[in-house]
């Protein structure tokens, strides 16, 4: 039989991973705060790591392939002509003025998460003589997809050593390098 007056409750459970309610919550904040402190800006021009860079591959003695991988606050003019500021970059420390881009590929790649779901439940007993009374709600939160953007550049570059006996566009290196630093104001 029921007393007189109310007993309160509350149950919570987490529909994707089971019980461990509160560590887990715990461990899902922490991983968004980083993910928040790890992309909260666009991809700053830097060799690859964690949010993205540049990288490099030499093909041969004057061919490199280059690469540039943005993170979702990158769009993907930035990550093309960051791309390109490395191909300059290369070839200035190769000691050559001019290059071309025999090559290029610029996509775009889309990640979609989905937040956890959790369920809370409140709920009150209550009871007149014989008779017990129950009234519950269940609250559902999270649930959300999102879908992140991330663009990749990545071109082909060959060093022209000899640029009056090459036919086709060519770039000057001195110029890519001094115009993509002051747009960006890379230091």
């Amino acid at each position: 039989m029921f007393s007189k007056g109310h007993v309160f409750f509350t149950t919570r459970r987490m529909s994707r991973f089971g019980g461990r309610y509160h560590i887990l919550n715990l461990k899902l904040l922490v991983f968004f705060i980083l993910l928040a402190l790890l992309s909260g800006c666009a991809t700053p021009y830097q060799p690859e790591g964690l949010r993205g860079g540049y990288s490099e591959t030499q093909l041969s003695e004057d061919m490199y392939r280059v690469d540039f991988s943005g993170n979702g606050y990158t769009d993907q003019t930035r990550a093309a002509d960051f791309a390109l500021l490395r191909a300059a970059e290369i070839a200035r420390s190769q000691g050559v003025e001019k290059f071309a881009i025999v090559d290029a590929d610029h996509r775009t790649q889309k990640d979609s998460f989905t937040t956890p779901q959790t369920s809370t439940t409140t709920g009150s007993i209550s009871s007149y003589g014989n008779t017990g009374y129950f009234n519950a709600q269940t609250t559902t939160y999270g649930g959300q997809t999102f879908t992140v953007s991330k663009p990749r550049s990545q071109s082909v570059v060959l060093l022209v050593r000899d640029p009056d006996n090459w036919q086709g566009p060519l770039y000057d290196a001195q110029i890519i390098y001094t115009s993509l630093r002051q747009k960006y104001g890379i230091d």
